[in-house]
């Protein structure tokens, strides 16, 4: 049924991706002019659905092409970023494409950490504590990093 309803089995993944990359992606709020809410968001996301993030790594290493939802989320939120740098509200002596990597690998980072910098931490490194304490700390680095322009 694979054949008959996707095509072979790499249409199937790619459905997958779909799907799921696409949610992860747009079902936190995008707001240029709220970057640091936006890591926080994207982070409770990445950790209220820790396959999306499993999926979204594996899926870097075996299939390095991006979807159309991918490309147009990402066409969206950029030219967000764009825009509200030639506003003035967002700084733009970083460009948006290197800046939105940033603030995702900032979100991404713990939870993609190894288990030996896990092992420096005295709690549980996926505890409720340790991922608030983490979650604060990134949307305070994201405050700091964009200086005035962040709320």
């Amino acid at each position: 049924m694979i054949y008959v309803y996707f095509g072979s089995k790499q249409g199937l993944f790619d459905a997958v991706i779909d799907t799921t990359i696409g949610r992860l992606l747009d079902e936190v709020p995008f707001t240029a002019d709220d970057l640091p809410a936006y890591v926080g968001g994207y982070f409770d996301q990445l950790v209220a659905d820790p396959e999306a993030l499993r999926l979204t790594m594996w899926r870097s290493v075996e299939h390095v092409e991006p979807t159309a939802p991918e490309r147009e989320s990402f066409a969206r939120k950029l030219a967000a970023i764009r825009s509200a740098q030639a506003e003035g509200k967002v700084r733009d002596d970083i460009a948006a494409v290197d800046l939105l990597a940033m603030l995702l690998a900032l979100a991404r980072g713990w939870l993609t950490a190894t288990p030996a910098l896990h092992s420096a931490v005295d709690s549980d490194p996926h505890g409720a504590a340790r991922l608030a304490e983490h979650r604060a700390a990134v949307v305070d680095a994201v405050h700091r990093a964009l200086g005035p322009y962040s709320r």
